[in-house]
């Protein structure tokens, strides 16, 4: 077990470095976030008078069959 601890110790960790990449991840993460709600607005769009008549028509077919 000494010798896993010795191992262990002698390599630590850059810090700065973890620190750079934990920053650019969370930028990452962030950004992506963003343009999926972007993505989201764009894609999404309100129905016109016309669809919502046709959904409308459709719901109540559908409980006549029922």
């Amino acid at each position: 077990m000494a010798k896993s601890y010795k191992v262990v110790f002698e390599n630590k960790m850059n810090m700065d470095l973890f620190c750079e990449g934990y920053a650019r991840a969370k930028e990452m993460m962030a950004e992506r976030l963003f343009n999926q709600e972007i993505e989201c607005k764009i894609t999404h769009r309100e129905k016109t008078e016309e669809e919502l008549k046709s959904d409308e028509e459709l719901k109540k077919s559908e409980k006549e069959v029922i």
